[in-house]
């Protein structure tokens, strides 16, 4: 069933609802430069019976831009989730990737949805590095995400590269085939919008008590390609840190991308966690 919500500010969600008439329901949130159909792979080679939900974050695939430079907090990106809670009127699980993952990450902390697990490949919440521990890492970071936002302002043709080639390495944008070339290079002022608090350092925040439950109580699975950039790298040892339920696995040869380079991978990473979890609770 492909269609899409009206959230509480009048503006459309994408929502696509595959009914498999399952215990378990997956939400796939996909991340920056993405859409609905970057989770094709994943879906098709996915074991488990689930329910599918997906959708695409603001300003990509069908889901309405609602933020702006000066307001861009992540509550627009929660709204999506919001909506679409309401609409399912039960609990599920998250699976991210990249953005996405930041996004089902502030979910989680938010301690407002009924979330079973959360599962991200190359997940990213930078506001959990500590700025004096990882004070390279944010550095190097914010050099690039403030050349990209110059590229951005100055309507540079290639300027997604910059984004594209941080994290998947040099000469990533250019395999890509033309038309997806073509969508980043379409989509790279709505990706500037993603990277706005870290430019401006204005993170997300988050009710400390709610924050705290979420670390102790939160099943989590963190996947990451072994090509990982830094930045990946270094989130997703202090997510592992700060998670007491963590597990974390990576992908042999994949990269950023590996959702779509390594479809089937990332399908059995899922299933081995949503099964494992089963078990525990049963």
């Amino acid at each position: 069933m492909s269609e899409y919500l009206i959230d509480s500010n009048g503006s459309k969600v994408e929502f696509h609802y595959e009914d498999a008439k399952a215990s378990e329901t997956l939400l796939f949130l996909p991340g920056s430069y993405a859409n609905k159909a970057a989770w094709k792979g994943i879906a098709k080679a996915l074991k488990i019976p689930c329910n599918k939900v997906f959708t695409s974050l603001r300003g990509y695939g069908n889901t309405e831009e609602t933020r702006s430079v000066n307001d861009y907090k992540i509550d627009h990106q929660l709204e999506i989730i919001r909506t679409i809670s309401k609409k399912l009127s039960s609990n599920f699980h998250i699976v991210g990737h990249s953005m996405g993952g930041l996004v089902g990450f502030a979910a989680v902390f938010s301690g407002e949805f009924p979330i079973k697990s959360i599962i991200t490949f190359e997940g990213n919440p930078p506001w959990v590095l500590d700025t004096s521990k990882y004070k390279e890492t944010l550095n190097k970071t914010l050099k690039m995400a403030t050349y990209f936002q110059k590229a951005v302002i100055e309507d540079k043709k290639d300027s997604a590269k910059i984004i594209i080639d941080f994290y998947g390495g040099d000469g990533t944008f250019s395999s890509f085939p033309e038309k997806l070339q073509d969508f980043c290079r379409a989509n790279a002022h709505v990706n500037l919008l993603d990277w706005l608090p870290i430019i401006r350092s204005d993170p997300p925040k988050f009710e400390r008590s709610l924050f705290k439950a979420s670390l102790n109580e939160m099943p989590v699975k963190l996947v990451v390609g072994q090509n990982a950039n830094f930045l990946i790298k270094d989130i997703n040892n202090e997510l592992c840190l700060l998670f007491k339920k963590h597990v974390e696995q990576e992908i042999k040869g994949a990269g950023h991308f590996l959702i779509s380079t390594h479809p089937k991978d990332c399908a059995n990473a899922i299933d081995e966690f949503i099964i494992s979890q089963r078990i525990e609770n049963d």
